[in-house]
């Protein structure tokens, strides 16, 4: 033990009664010389790594949160999935139904490019 520290910490008459007792305030913590810890860089580097981690993981967890305590919840209070897929049906079948209109009569563009295209094709 540092006996100047010791000096330092304690009054005389405190010194005086310790005499005996070196041995034990070797074996206290506190009493023990600190010595400093160096800085192991590779523990650095994890510790980033896990921070970095542990800050992802707890933006995907609030995100994860977000979508099961907001969106579901107001996807089932205001499901539009059958309306939107009424409206679709119904644009899709007024498209064909428009189509069919053009390009049936035989006099269509459509129908004479076509022709056009057979006649070239499999003229002998």
């Amino acid at each position: 033990m540092d006996e100047k520290k010791l000096k330092a910490k304690l009054s005389g008459k405190s010194i005086n009664d310790l005499k005996g007792f070196e041995e034990i305030l070797d074996m206290v913590p506190s009493f023990k010389e600190k010595r400093p810890k160096k800085n192991d860089p590779s523990k650095a580097g994890n510790v980033h790594e896990v921070m970095t981690f542990l800050d992802n993981e707890k933006d995907r967890l609030k995100a994860m949160e977000d979508l099961f305590t907001k969106k579901i919840e107001n996807i089932r209070e205001n499901e539009q999935i059958t309306t939107l897929l009424q409206y679709q049906t119904i644009n899709r079948d007024n498209t064909l139904e428009a189509l069919t209109k053009k390009i049936s009569p035989l006099e269509s563009t459509f129908q004479r490019s076509l022709s056009e295209f057979f006649d070239s094709v499999f003229k002998k």
